[in-house]
This record gives C-alpha cells, structure tokens and sequence, in this order.
C-alpha cells in the first residue's frame, strides 16, 4: 500500500513537467528594421526555438500585429537559410498573410534577413518587404 502510495505520489508530482516538454525556448528579444513600399518602422519581435526540433523557430510579434507569446510565423532554418513554414501563413488573426519569402541567418545567430511577400486583406494587395532582425 506504501509503494502504490509513493508512485501515485510521484505521478502527481512529476506530470505538470511531463506537459511542458514541447514549449519552445526563448531566445529573447530581437530588434527589426522592416521597409517595405509603405516606409520604414523598427519594433521588437520575441523568437523562440521549437524543443522538438532545434530548426524550427517561432517568431510572436511578426509584421508588428501581435503580442509577445502568441507565435505568429514558423521558420525552418536549413544550412543558415530560413523558409516559412508553410509557405504560406497568416500571421495571427490580423488581415495579413504571408504569400511567399525566405531569408538568411548569420552563423554565429545574431542576423537574420528575411525578404517576403504579405497579402493585406483589407487592402485588397500584395507587400514586398524586406526585414534584419537583430540581438546582442
């Protein structure tokens, strides 16, 4: 009765960690110069490492239209080069949507680069923009 007793306790005790295991890890705030044919404007995106792969990075706050936590884009980095994943994303639940990009990122992961085209719905159009994003 007392081992039944300490592994039911155990299992208690240890199942909030078991449910974590596949939150991504912050890799803190990175700064982002966006121009695009609609101007210039520098604001801060949170990125984040998926754990269960350490390729995929998760970005909240993409294109300025969201809140830190809430992942709007998923890249793939391979070899240093960044795709979205999916190809095509909406970002959050604004009117935006990813319709094609990719980018790059400096071996030491302090720069990235990413080029991309964003539908705005409201606007009935297509944006070119082209975006650095860095960290210390």
């Amino acid at each position: 009765m007392k081992k039944i007793k300490s592994i039911l306790l155990a299992s208690i005790i240890l199942l909030p960690f078991s449910c974590v295991t596949n939150n991504p890890v912050n890799y803190t705030t990175w700064h982002c110069v966006e121009n695009s044919e609609l101007g210039s404007r520098t604001y801060l995106i949170n990125l984040y490492k998926a754990k269960n792969d350490s390729n995929t990075y998760l970005i909240s706050n993409f294109h300025k239209v969201s809140y830190e936590g809430v992942y709007d884009v998923i890249l793939k980095n391979t070899n240093n080069k960044l795709a979205f994943t999916p190809t095509s994303q909406q970002i959050g639940d604004s009117q935006f949507q990813i319709r094609s990009g990719s980018g790059t990122m400096n071996t030491n992961f302090t720069l990235m680069t990413l080029d991309y085209n964003i539908y705005d719905s409201n606007e009935k159009r297509d944006i070119g923009v082209h975006a650095v994003y860095s960290r210390d």
